[in-house]
């Protein structure tokens, strides 16, 4: 099942988006998300759990709506970024039925991206993403919704800073340079996604929290060895099981 992010539309104006336009004209590009004649995923229910409970949080961004103004500015700035870098008006964000974890079987992945035959991409990893939803639901059931929420723009703006930075993986791709990525692009993450969730106070989850905390600690550093041991613990496992 895939999708498809317009990153060049420019929506109509609304009365709860026009003066922050006003205000931040650079928001004024602001992708959109539509279905590829190719919609369809086998499992009914990750289906409607996708549609109920990550689209909608999604198109708060894609249709310029986002409550937190600095996390919609982010999002357009990406967007024109990966349009410049990869001359491409679109990106598919596909979503796939399978549960995806590291090699090693110790981390959720609930997205990811790629770049094949000239098309960058994102994937939504749906069992995953319900999974993570039924977890932060028993741990917190007072307020699961709006932390989940929060990851699912940070996980997805995440993808996008891969994209905008070039850093994205391959098959073959070796633990080091999986490593090098990560903490250059968690430090894009942190300091113009993550920042603002904490500072408008809102639930932020434990692992999003965790990266913010160690980029606070390690001086906002992307090459201090705190950040990369940091780094190399969260991703150890990717390539631990490589060739077996």
């Amino acid at each position: 099942m895939s999708h498809w992010q317009n990153l060049t539309n420019v929506p109509e104006d609304s009365e709860n988006n026009f003066k922050n336009k006003m205000e931040n004209p650079e928001q004024k590009k602001s992708p959109e998300y539509k279905p590829s004649p190719d919609n369809h995923v086998p499992n009914p229910e990750m289906v409607e759990f996708f549609e109920t409970e990550v689209y909608p949080v999604l198109s708060q961004l894609f249709e310029h709506r986002y409550p937190i103004a600095e996390v919609q500015q982010r999002y357009n700035q990406l967007a024109t970024q990966i349009t410049n870098r990869f001359h491409r008006p679109e990106l598919p964000v596909k979503l796939s039925d399978v549960e995806s974890k590291d090699n090693a079987g110790n981390n959720l992945l609930p997205m990811g991206c790629d770049f094949k035959d000239g098309q960058p991409s994102i994937s939504l990893f749906v069992p995953t993403l319900k999974k993570i939803f039924d977890m932060e639901k028993a741990m917190n059931p007072e307020k699961h919704k709006e932390r989940y929420e929060d990851s699912i723009v940070v996980g997805y703006l995440h993808e996008l800073d891969h994209l905008a930075g070039g850093f994205i993986g391959t098959i073959d791709e070796n633990l080091q340079t999986t490593i090098d990525h990560e903490c250059l692009t968690w430090a894009e993450t942190c300091e113009h996604t993550i920042k603002f969730f904490v500072e408008t106070g809102r639930e932020v989850n434990q692992s999003d929290l965790s990266f913010y905390n160690t980029w606070k600690k390690c001086g906002r550093n992307p090459y201090s060895k705190r950040w990369r041991d940091f780094m190399s613990n969260m991703y150890g496992g990717l390539k631990r099981n490589k060739g077996k």
